[in-house]
């Protein structure tokens, strides 16, 4: 292992666990909005008509929209996340929001402040229940109308799209993001195992578990994007949406269409606070455990339980910045570069270390010595040539969409604001590099 890939796996674990809590405190914001009836992001007929008449007065600039019930992005932009005008206008803190990151906080340091034996009890909740609440979500979603056309559509592939080179970024980052392969708590974890356990079964089932929840949650969603289609008789392309505003706009108009809407609601907002703990505390126990070994006299002056506070605060100061009014602009800069092309570059990195430098033969060798298990052939061929090629073409894809002024301008960010984005993967970069010169 080299110092550059693990302090960029560092800097990438705290990227990503002020992100995903930036997002448990807006599902904490809604799960407390899902008991009231009505829902406060349902409009009301006043608004409606205002709506409608906005959209009358300028049609060319709402071609294809009416006003509905359904979508109400004011609310979940505007009134929960305060969303000023732009990037510049910091305005001040949301005061609820806070108070939602914080709990959100809360439950992460009791899920991670023991290390690898809270983190072991704790995924028993944090990882059944979202997949409970899943099937729930399922079997409701199957029993409405329209819902068949919704799976179709998500079954048959565009072939169209297939040379959007949007769409193999955004399909290079999800499977990293989903399967952890170039994040450092993997490693940490698989390095709790005991030195007998059968790791190449292990290695083949986790990408396998990877894609089946991915596909299973797609069949939830598209259920009911189905059924809003068939209810505002919509093509389904015209309802579907992606990022923030499925699970916070769109999905909470979905459940607004349902019977006993309030109990849908916080079951659903329950799963992306259960999902959101279960991805972050990981990073919170990685974070910590990589200080205490890299520095073990931190244990001879306090306890594991009072570090895990510190981090867990520093984490929390550093969050402040997604819950002030331009909070929505910041975060979708750490959304686009916090934990991109890093990604990629951690993955080459480590195919080179592990099938080059230390050498991919050596490893199985040890593995069969420890396990009885060797590493196949195939393995061998696709860690040393095929991922790191793969990747490295997907780096090049990624530098040819994002330098250009048109996202810039799309995101309504100065040009500072967006070369600073930018350089937040580009410092990981140089670490890497140095530290393929210098070995633990």
């Amino acid at each position: 292992m080299f110092w550059g890939i693990a302090i960029t796996q560092l800097m990438v674990g705290f990227f990503t666990v002020i992100y995903y809590v930036t997002l448990m405190a807006w599902s904490f914001s809604l799960f407390f909005d899902s008991w009231k009836s009505p829902f406060p992001w349902v409009m009301s007929k006043e608004e409606l008509a205002a709506k409608q008449k906005l959209i009358d007065a300028n049609p060319s600039k709402y071609k294809g929209i009416s006003a509905t019930n359904i979508w109400n992005p004011d609310y979940f932009y505007v009134k929960t996340l305060n969303r000023s005008a732009n990037i510049d206008e910091t305005g001040t803190l949301n005061g609820h929001l806070v108070f939602c990151m914080f709990l959100s906080y809360f439950l992460i340091y009791f899920s991670a402040w023991k290390g690898v034996k809270s983190t072991g009890k704790m995924v028993w909740v944090t990882c059944t229940m979202p997949y409970v609440i899943l099937t729930i979500l399922l079997i409701k979603g199957l029993t409405l109308e329209g819902s068949g056309a919704g799976l179709k559509y998500l079954v048959i592939p565009d072939f169209k799209k297939i040379g959007d080179i949007e769409v193999w970024k955004a399909a290079g980052i999800q499977i990293l993001f989903s399967s952890g392969v170039a994040f450092g708590p993997l490693i940490y974890y698989g390095g709790s195992r005991n030195r007998d356990e059968k790791i190449l079964t292990a290695s083949f089932w986790i990408p396998v578990a990877n894609s089946a929840t991915s596909f299973y949650a797609a069949l939830t969603v598209f259920t009911f994007v189905g059924h809003v289609a068939s209810v505002l008789k919509l093509p389904i392309d015209q309802v579907t949406t992606q990022s923030i505003s499925l699970a916070f706009v769109a999905y909470p108009g979905l459940l607004n269409l349902l019977t006993g809407k309030n109990f849908w609601a916080i079951i659903f907002f329950t799963m992306l606070v259960t999902l959101g703990i279960d991805s972050a505390f990981g990073y919170v126990d990685y974070i910590m455990e990589f200080f205490l070994d890299s520095f073990p006299v931190i244990l001879t002056k306090m306890r594991k339980e009072v570090f895990c506070v510190i981090i867990c605060f520093s984490c929390f100061i550093s969050s402040l910045m997604f819950v002030t009014d331009a909070g929505y602009y910041v975060f979708n800069m750490f959304d686009a570069y916090a934990c991109g092309v890093s990604l990629y570059f951690c993955l080459i990195m480590e195919c080179i270390v592990i099938g080059w430098i230390f050498g991919i033969e050596k490893l199985s060798i040890i593995a069969y010595r420890t396990t009885g298990e060797k590493i196949p052939k195939v393995v061998m061929m696709l860690v040393k040539f095929f991922i790191p090629l793969f990747t490295f073409i997907n780096v090049i894809l990624y530098f040819a969409t994002e330098f250009t002024d048109k996202k810039a301008k799309a995101r309504n960010w100065s040009t500072g604001i967006t070369w600073l984005g930018r350089m937040l993967w580009i410092v990981p970069i140089c670490l890497a590099f140095i530290g393929t010169c210098k070995p633990i």
